[in-house]
């Protein structure tokens, strides 16, 4: 299955147009600042366009599901929506040209932009190829994909509408902007305090010598922080990217990393195991139930995995309840207890409770962690910015006292 897939030219030239931005604020303002400051501005592009990519998956999957519910044809949803001409809508593209990058609207946009792959997707449908158009990546969020290909399978498509309050995106998109901010605030105090210690400080350092007294303690410990922050800047940047990059956007990290493992590999499982028991209810065996959830690539690539080696394990003939353990979809605890639930001929059931009470449980922990982050968060910035005034004026008003008779 094929998507939009630039090719070498298109990342050499975007590559390119990124560069110019650090390039310049590299030589005109500072090294160190330069790359701060265009990581800041880079960051924040990621995360309002990741944000928007959100919305507009959940817009086209709460459209599809609505479509397929009520047996419409979905080319016409798939198709884009031609945007009228306004000033507003006029605005919008001079902004593309500039933002995130120089001529972004004509090297990405337009050939690999959301509205772009809505067209792709449209094409594949009028072509008669409707679950590569449904499975093409980035088109709409696991979960709608997940409960879309449940409910094609479905004699009764109005199950289509139904566990969208155990879907993990919609509160990725209410929590992570209120955890974004504070870490936006944070990142800003951290570069006007790295400004300070290098174009300022050294000033006021020298003043304080031609005095003879050395500067208050807390300003030398903040200088000393800063310090060991240029030494680390760029692994701090790197890992910090890496883990945020990796719990807002669907990477299979999310499965492994400490901290996000409890939250999106849980939820991860529960979509899968929710998945199979609806598939089982419907009379599908078991194995066609993986086929169908494979053919649509609705799971990540360890969930994926995870699948193959469950089909692997039940061509081999293994217990049922066993195999689900050893591909890693359950745990001893929950295999002990589906083993009892083929005699009752509950097992589909099982599988889809046990999915769902993942799933409530994996958007319980998010929301936990959510307020503990949020609380510490807020805490640890109020504490930088008071530290931080303190450092900074603390010098000034002492050399003030000084100089007035």
């Amino acid at each position: 299955m094929k998507g939009l897939s630039p090719g070498f030219i298109t990342y050499f030239c975007s590559g390119i147009v990124i560069a110019i931005p650090l390039a310049l604020a590299m030589v005109f303002i500072n090294p160190v600042f330069g790359l701060l400051m265009v990581g800041v501005y880079y960051s924040w592009c990621f995360f309002l366009w990741d944000h928007l990519r959100l919305l507009r998956q959940r817009e086209l999957g709460s459209a599809l599901r609505l479509a397929l519910a009520s047996g419409l044809p979905i080319d016409r949803v798939l198709t884009p929506e031609i945007p009228t001409k306004t000033l507003w809508s006029w605005g919008e593209r001079a902004i593309l040209w500039v933002v995130p990058f120089p001529f972004f609207r004509p090297i990405w946009d337009m050939r690999y932009g959301y509205s772009a792959l809505r067209k792709r997707a449209a094409d594949l449908y009028l072509a008669g190829r409707v679950e590569e158009a449904l499975a093409l990546p980035g088109l709409i969020c696991r979960d709608d994909l997940f409960d879309i290909r449940v409910g094609l399978a479905s004699p009764d498509r109005a199950d289509l509408n139904e566990r969208d309050d155990l879907d993990l995106v919609p509160r990725l998109m209410t929590l992570v902007p209120g955890l974004f901010y504070p870490l936006l605030v944070l990142i800003l105090v951290v570069v006007v305090t790295l400004f300070w210690s290098v174009l300022v400080a050294p000033k006021i350092a020298r003043i304080f010598l031609e005095f003879n007294v050395p500067l208050p303690a807390l300003t030398q410990w903040v200088l000393a922080w800063a310090n060991s922050v240029l030494a680390g800047i760029l692994p701090i940047l790197l890992v910090t990217g890496a883990i945020l990059m990796a719990a807002y956007y669907e990477s299979p990290l999310r499965w492994w990393l400490p901290g996000l493992k409890g939250i999106f590999g849980t939820h991860g499982r529960g979509l899968i195991l929710s998945a199979l028991g609806h598939l089982v209810n419907q009379a599908m065996p078991l194995d066609k139930a993986i086929a169908w959830l494979l053919t649509a690539k609705a799971a990540d690539g360890t969930g994926t995995r995870r699948l193959k080696r469950l089909a692997r394990f039940l061509d081999s003939g293994m217990d049922t309840s066993k195999a689900l353990y050893q591909s890693g979809l359950v745990r001893q605890s929950e295999a002990a207890w589906l083993a009892t639930t083929p005699a009752s001929g509950r097992f589909g059931s099982a599988l889809a409770e046990l999915g769902q009470s993942l799933q409530a449980l994996a958007l319980r922990r998010l929301e936990r962690r959510s307020i503990i982050v949020a609380t510490l968060g807020t805490v640890v910035v109020g504490l930088v910015v008071a530290t931080t005034v303190l450092a900074i004026f603390t010098p000034l008003i002492e050399l003030i006292t000084w100089l007035t008779p």
